[in-house]
């Protein structure tokens, strides 16, 4: 798939940080794109050390975006959620944090709501499937 006019026009003025931001989030691009990223900044002829600091920048990211995924719903709060928020309110909390990437706040959201987060479509153990 040819990618845009627009995509080549930008690809040149993206800062290093931003095309190995591209690199780091692999399923947010079409392989063409990230082919064109590598090319790009074998371009540039970074130094080592611009390098190292790029893929430390780019480590540093994914660690806080994981540990902002696993950060629980505080116990204050799942009250105030089984109080004050159930139905279409504390439904619409749990995609909002879902969104911000909070997941685990998400789940426990649902859980407090008494959903099951469990998004997958096995079949029910009760219904006679998923052995």
């Amino acid at each position: 798939m040819p990618l845009p006019k627009d995509f080549w026009e930008q690809l040149p003025l993206k800062t290093d940080a931003e095309l190995y931001e591209m690199l780091a989030h692999r399923e947010d691009y079409l392989p063409e794109a990230l082919a064109a990223a590598k090319d790009e900044l074998s371009k540039r002829n970074l130094a080592p050390e611009r390098v190292a600091q790029l893929e430390a920048g780019v480590r540093t990211q994914k660690a806080a975006a994981e540990s902002k995924a696993q950060e629980r719903l505080g116990w204050p709060m799942r009250i105030f959620i089984f109080i004050f928020c159930a139905g279409l309110f504390g439904a619409v909390l749990a995609v909002y944090y879902d969104s911000k990437g909070y997941k685990q706040k998400s789940t426990d959201c649902w859980v407090t709501l008494g959903v099951n987060p469990d998004r997958s479509l096995k079949p029910s153990r009760a219904l006679g499937g998923g052995r």
